[in-house]
């Protein structure tokens, strides 16, 4: 499972990792389930692909939006795998 580093609100505090097992949902947040048709009721296919609903990017005002404000952290770099995964197609 992967770690997961917790930054506190208060800048005076330091941040600490926590395992995935360590974390879980508020009970007045909604389950799985709920999330999942939240999920289906803003979303439809267009031209192949999923997309969001005009209505769904124009209630949650999403145009106005920028990635940063959804990840405000830098973004993650991941290193390069050195032996391929059991199964991988070798390249050509």
């Amino acid at each position: 499972m992967c770690p997961y580093t917790v930054k506190p609100v208060n800048p005076e505090e330091e941040a600490f990792t926590v395992k995935a097992a360590q974390l879980s949902r508020r009970k007045n947040v909604l389950s799985q389930r709920e999330t999942e048709a939240a999920f289906q009721t803003t979303r439809e296919p267009q031209n192949g692909a999923i997309g969001l609903k005009a209505s769904s990017v124009s209630k949650f005002g999403l145009l106005d939006l920028n990635f940063t404000q959804f990840f405000p952290d830098e973004p993650p770099v991941f290193s390069p795998a050195l032996t391929p995964p059991p199964g991988a197609r070798p390249d050509r």
